[in-house]
């Protein structure tokens, strides 16, 4: 979104200037604010990277979690995120979503892993709190046999102070 906005304003800027300046005057300012600007986005990732950081990843949990078919090669799972620190606000974080098929014969259950899906959720989690949210992950060519078991891990997380 900032990349959006940048190219915009700098479209504008330039179309005014050209025709209020010439073309040395506007290729000037545009080298000026080009570079404010990376700047600006160089900052600005700069401190989303630090804010992630320092977030405990132990201290998020899902807390309950369910999977439906939705359409086609989706399905949408639904969960609570709970946010167990005390100092953090969560952000963002990876969530896999991983489908083991089970097969029972002749008395023994065979289970193997037949997909799996990360998404990245970006979701606000205050500290000591917890959110419901809703996601659908992509498993092509999954065709299970038995009974899918659904098993879920946060990879990672992202936070601020």
């Amino acid at each position: 979104m900032p990349w959006i906005i940048l190219v915009l304003a700098l479209a504008v800027v330039t179309s005014i200037l050209i025709i209020a300046y010439g073309y040395r005057r506007a290729l000037m300012v545009m080298s000026i604010m080009v570079g404010v600007g990376l700047g600006v986005l160089i900052w600005y990732g700069e401190r989303g990277n630090r804010g992630g950081s320092d977030f405990p990843p132990e201290a998020v949990h899902v807390d309950t979690f369910s999977v439906v078919k939705v359409y086609g090669d989706s399905y949408q799972l639904a969960a609570r995120i709970k946010n167990g620190s005390p100092d953090y606000t969560l952000t963002r974080f990876g969530l896999t979503l991983t489908a083991t098929d089970c097969v029972t014969q002749g008395g023994e259950r065979n289970c193997v892993a037949v997909g799996e899906s990360t998404r990245e959720i970006y979701l606000v989690v205050p500290p000591n709190q917890a959110r419901d949210f809703v996601e659908q992950f992509h498993f092509p060519n999954m065709h299970p046999k038995g009974e899918l078991i659904w098993a879920h891990r946060v990879t990672q997380v992202r936070g601020e102070s």
